[in-house]
Order: structure tokens, then C-alpha cells, then sequence
């Protein structure tokens, strides 16, 4: 259960100008627009959105982006949560086939794209000044789903399932409120309730709001001290949610197998600089302390051009940052 919670206790938000990625398009004679469009796994509830250079995914209730690198006689390489995967792909009477390693996944193309794959950023209410009593019933409000959802994580006896309601609960609460009132944002309701509102939509993992309050969180946290951590954190998630590498180095997997690593980083020569221009520690300081506080060596990013064995089987753990969550 220790390696459970620790890998779920961060999940994913990026920049809404990241949205515009620097893909390449489908053209009539790309050999990718066969593909184009959406489709529906055979008999599960996964579906996918082939959109321009990246495909939208929607596995598990969560929305994320492989980001598509090249494709060449049949053989189709996209980039998920940091990670690299090959597949061998065809179309055919309406189908979608995947395979690999023995492995076949079967989809069939859907007639419209649904609303969940189209990445479209949650709708915020207006920032608008709010009565006293309202803003501080939100203060004591999401200071209490915060205290339970570090109750929940931190429960050695609290099952998967029980987690899961928590923390879906707290995030059906979060975005009811912002949609009401806009960001949580410091400036109205202080720092530490504008944090809680970062962690509880960062463990719920839901990119479309996370999309949406980005900017506000970076303009909160990204040079707020020890907290900017925290805006590390959430932006590095969304670039890896958005199939791209991280920046900061926060993002960690194999935790629950005993063989942690950092995922890839989109510039490993400058992480430092990037680090040190928000205020953050070297990332060898950063991984030494995570690496004491998991009683695990903390490995590099590995070897990212060649892909990890059975990545393409199950939905890719949540990554997650090792420091202790504020509170």
C-alpha cells in the first residue's frame, strides 16, 4: 500500500499555449490520414482521436496525449507519459488494429469525436470579488477535502477503492467551485488555500482543468520560494499528460516496482538553469532527498528511445513527485 500511495500522490497541467504543440499535420498524402478521426476500442471503454501529429486518449476515465513521432511501414512510434512505444498499426473496413508482442487491440471508428477527447480546456467562472462569507465557507471547505485527501493517501488500511472515492469526490467539489468562482487564485483566497486547490486537482488528474487554471497557478507559484515546487510539479505532469518530456525533473515511475527513475527531460543539459531560475534546488539535490525519503535509489531517466517492456499493456501508473506534499 506505502508504494501505492506514494506513486498516486501527485497526478496531472501545462501552459494553454501548449496546446498549440508543434506537431506536424495530416495531408492527403500523409499515410497517417487513414487513421485520422476517432475510434473505440472492440468491447472496452478506451478511445482514441487522431488529431494533428498526436492522438488524444481516453483509458480509464483519464484524458492524455501520445504524442505521435514517426511512422513508417506500419510501424507507429508515439511518446506516452514520457515513454516510448512501437506499435504496428492498420486500417482496414472501418477497423483500427494495433499490435505488438502478441498483443492485438481491435477499434472501431466512431461517427463524431467525443467532447472528452477534444482537450478543451475547463470553462472558469469570472475572478470576481466574492462576499466574505462565501470566500471564507471555500477556504474551510477545500481546507477540509485537503485534510482528507492526505488522510486517505497517507492510510496504511485505506484500499485502492476508498482512495479513489476521495479523491474523485474532492475533484467533482473543486470543479463545481471554479466554475462558480473562477481559479482559486492567492490573491483571493491566500496561498494556502490556492495550494489545496493545487493538490486536489493535480491527484485528480483531470487535464482539462488543470489546462485552465495553469496560468494562474504559474503566475501564484512559479517563483514563490520553496513553493514553486509546486508549480514544477503540476506543469511537468501536463507535459508528459500532453505526450511531450518534462522540464523539471519532478516526475518519477517505478516506485511500486522497487526501481524508480526519472522520466525523460526535455533538455537534461540545462536542467539546472531551469530549475535554478524558478528556485529550485539541482535536481541531484532533489533526487538525493527523494531518493532518502523512498529508501531507493532514484535512476536517470533511462534509455528513452527504446521502449519499456509491456508499457503498452495496462494505463501507465500516475508519476509522481517524492518530496512531502505541503499541507
Amino acid at each position: 500500500m506505502h508504494a501505492l500511495l506514494l506513486a498516486r500522490r501527485f497526478q496531472a497541467l501545462l501552459l494553454a499555449t501548449f496546446l498549440g504543440l508543434t506537431f506536424f499535420g495530416f495531408s492527403k498524402a500523409d499515410p497517417l490520414s487513414q487513421f485520422s478521426g476517432a475510434w473505440r476500442l472492440e468491447g472496452g471503454d478506451t478511445a482514441l482521436f487522431f488529431d494533428t501529429g498526436r492522438i488524444v486518449e481516453r483509458r480509464a476515465g483519464k484524458t492524455r496525449v501520445l504524442g505521435v513521432l514517426a511512422y513508417e511501414k506500419g510501424e507507429l512510434v508515439v511518446r506516452r507519459s514520457g515513454l516510448l512505444e512501437r506499435w504496428q498499426v492498420s486500417a482496414s473496413e472501418g477497423r483500427l488494429i494495433f499490435s505488438r508482442n502478441g498483443e492485438r487491440q481491435v477499434y472501431e471508428r466512431l461517427d463524431s469525436i467525443p467532447a472528452e477527447l477534444r482537450l478543451d480546456p475547463l470553462p472558469l467562472g469570472a475572478m470576481k470579488e466574492l462576499p466574505p462569507a462565501r470566500l471564507t465557507a471555500i477556504q474551510q471547505e477545500l481546507g477540509e477535502r485537503l485534510r482528507k485527501d492526505q488522510q486517505a493517501l497517507k492510510s496504511e488500511a485505506a484500499s485502492e477503492s476508498e482512495v479513489d472515492a476521495v479523491i474523485s469526490g474532492n475533484l467533482k467539489a473543486l470543479r463545481s467551485v471554479v466554475q462558480e468562482v473562477g481559479w482559486i487564485d492567492a490573491a483571493r483566497f491566500g496561498s494556502k488555500t490556492s495550494y489545496a486547490a493545487v493538490i486536489l486537482a493535480k491527484h485528480g488528474g483531470d487535464l482539462s482543468l488543470l489546462l485552465a487554471a495553469l496560468p494562474q497557478i504559474e503566475k501564484d507559484f512559479k517563483k514563490a520560494g520553496d513553493d514553486a515546487q509546486a508549480f514544477a510539479i503540476v506543469y511537468d505532469s501536463v507535459q508528459l499528460d500532453l505526450g511531450r518530456k518534462q522540464r523539471f525533473g519532478t516526475q518519477i515511475r517505478g516506485v511500486a516496482e522497487n526501481k524508480p527513475f526519472v522520466l525523460p527531460l526535455e533538455d537534461p543539459q540545462r536542467v539546472d538553469i531551469l530549475r535554478k531560475e524558478i528556485g529550485l534546488p539541482p535536481l541531484s539535490e532533489y533526487l538525493a532527498d527523494a531518493s532518502k525519503a523512498l529508501q531507493m535509489t532514484i535512476a536517470l531517466p533511462p534509455d528513452e528511445e527504446r521502449p519499456r517492456p509491456g508499457s503498452q499493456d495496462v494505463p501507465p501508473k500516475p508519476s509522481t513527485e517524492t518530496a512531502p506534499p505541503p499541507i
